[in-house]
């Protein structure tokens, strides 16, 4: 099931708690609440790029809308809603394209978020994390008015390859006793309908803890109808174009001279894999109407060249393709320059730094950006793309600092690597 894990504290003070510190039903609308009076906000996978955002939206419309049968393409047309939903989304305050990072991110800084809405395996998991900390843990919620559950079929698709037989040995494998008493001390349900098999093992116990709100009794999962294809699909680009809580982006990109050539090339096709609207539009990250991406190429010196609102963001693609790659490459004094043009008022956005390049910085003057960066930038992720000879020990510093993450880009497919991107923001 895709929970919310909401913070002890928070939870309590919310009154989602009981006595004995297992958790209350809470229904979407009164989370929704919370959100809209500005008491909760939580960190979630984008809807577009991650099984266990799309999952949480899908519930979302559904709980929302009320009822038990599946969406359809009239209530994604229903005003009220898409308001709903749309207040309840502006609580997200930390993106992401994977459901890992995601609990990463708030094990490795658990004042980023009041909460996060993901597996409940992966809020068990971080737990496990925050407990061995000594850390305050999350409380799983289980919205009782609508849930989903990732719970897929496993098949054989014949393609002549004749390993059928090996297929029925690894179905036979992690279908075994064994291997379900693992996945079940690995905080994951095994039983039909959301039960666990072996609840009386002190491992699985260890894992299932009602302290932590985690509740086994599966009448607890008010599991919705997912809709058709055709209706998830339009219900994706809702959630793009217009219900999601913007996006503010600030393109850090080296053109120094190394750059020049097939970098260059590389980055052009890489923005504009991001941020034309065509283009974006067949990865569903496509820019919203809220959206805003900010442009700061840089080598020794960097400044912002473009700053495009909402689709409009052809000037900056070209800004992209006539920017020339000359001179020496300082990465501090360009994120300086990103912090500077944050957003005077960041809960109006998920805010996220782009960084690409493809050397070392030639300053070193690390110290002195992390201190301007706890002054100025806290809790914007920095997510570096690595590329030519970039200096991986640089760029991981920078992932540590601002609980970012690094992405390979040496493969030579910029393209593919600046959606990755695009999907943490």
């Amino acid at each position: 099931p895709v929970v919310f894990g909401v913070k002890r504290s928070k939870a309590e003070a919310l009154g989602w708690t009981n006595a004995d510190g297992t958790t209350k039903p809470v229904p979407t609308k009164d989370i929704m609440d919370a959100v809209k009076d500005r008491k909760l906000s939580f960190a979630m996978t984008s809807a577009t790029q991650s099984n266990s955002g799309a999952s949480a939206y899908m519930a979302f419309l559904t709980a929302l809308r009320g009822g038990d049968a599946a969406l359809a393409e009239a209530d994604l047309n229903d005003a009220s809603l898409r308001s709903s939903v749309k207040t309840l989304l502006s609580g997200i305050d930390q993106s992401s394209g994977s459901s890992d990072w995601l609990k990463d991110m708030l094990v490795n800084d658990p004042d980023a978020s009041d909460s996060m809405v993901n597996y409940e395996s992966l809020v068990i998991q971080a737990n496990k994390e925050l407990t061995a900390k000594n850390t305050e843990p999350l409380l799983a919620i289980y919205p009782s008015d609508g849930i989903s559950v990732s719970d897929s079929p496993l098949a054989y698709v014949d393609r002549g390859q004749n390993k059928e037989q090996a297929f029925k040995r690894f179905r036979k494998a992690i279908t075994s006793k064994d291997s379900k008493k693992l996945f079940e001390r690995a905080g994951r349900r095994t039983g039909l309908g959301g039960t666990l098999t072996y609840a009386k093992d002190s491992q699985v116990k260890d894992s299932f803890r009602k302290e932590w709100g985690i509740d086994t009794d599966a009448s607890v999962l008010k599991t919705i109808t997912m809709p058709s294809a055709e209706v998830i699909e339009q219900a994706l680009d809702a959630y793009q174009t217009g219900l999601r809580k913007p996006a503010y982006t600030l393109w850090v990109v080296d053109y120094s001279g190394s750059m020049s050539g097939q970098g260059k090339s590389g980055v052009v096709s890489g923005l504009q894999a991001a941020l034309d609207t065509d283009q974006a539009r067949a990865s569903h990250i496509e820019p919203g109407d809220g959206d805003v991406n900010v442009f700061i190429p840089f080598n020794g010196d960097a400044s912002v060249a473009q700053t495009a609102h909402g689709k409009r963001t052809a000037e900056l693609l070209a800004a992209g393709e006539n920017q020339p790659a000359i001179g020496s490459t300082d990465i501090y004094n360009a994120l300086e320059v990103a912090l500077r043009n944050l957003p005077s008022d960041r809960d109006d956005y998920t805010v996220a730094i782009a960084l690409l390049t493809d050397g070392q910085s030639e300053t070193g003057k690390l110290e002195e950006f992390k201190q301007r960066y706890e002054s100025e930038g806290k809790g914007v992720p920095i997510f570096s793309i690595m590329f030519g000879d970039a200096d991986s020990n640089q760029l991981n510093d920078l992932a540590t600092l601002s609980n970012g993450k690094v992405f390979d880009g040496r493969n030579g497919d910029l393209s593919g690597i600046f959606r990755e991107v695009k999907g943490y923001n």
